[in-house]
């Protein structure tokens, strides 16, 4: 009786000292995309703050996790969109869509849309919100403002 609760409880500790401690990007990271990002560079180019004003809006992306969906804005029209996949590094978004305003420079609402689409991974570090393509490359930068 005595050996077989001493192997129980060698088995139970060794059980429990072989699970190591995931890294905070594999744990958290899924949380953390539930937030309000405002963007800060596309495609590695910081965007000039100073340009937005009246009906040119800073594009934001609000990421709901639990709905699996987007929403936000691309500098002129209201954006909305499905998420299909998403892990502790990878996520795409599909079926994006958006209101219809005629703005009188669209440029970087295609390029920001675009780059939405093709998403692949991400990561968080220091409240920055990364989006990266399939082959790594760096698409959008975005800044917590929630």
């Amino acid at each position: 009786m005595i050996k077989t609760t001493l192997l129980c409880l060698i088995l139970l500790v060794t059980t429990c000292n072989s699970h190591k401690k995931m890294p905070e990007q594999s744990v958290d990271s899924i949380a953390k995309l539930h937030d309000i990002w405002a963007l800060n560079s596309i495609n590695g180019e910081e965007i000039n703050r100073a340009e937005f004003g009246g009906q040119k809006r800073i594009p934001v992306l609000e990421i709901f996790i639990e709905e699996k969906r987007i929403g936000g804005n691309d500098s002129c029209n209201e954006l909305f969109g499905t998420i299909e996949n998403i892990d502790n590094s990878s996520i795409n978004f599909v079926a994006l869509g958006g209101t219809k305003m005629a703005c009188p420079d669209m440029k970087l609402a295609y390029k920001y849309g675009k780059a939405l689409v093709q998403t692949r991974s991400y990561k968080i570090e220091k409240l920055q919100l990364y989006l990266y393509d399939e082959s790594g490359k760096e698409l959008l930068n975005f800044i917590k403002v929630d």
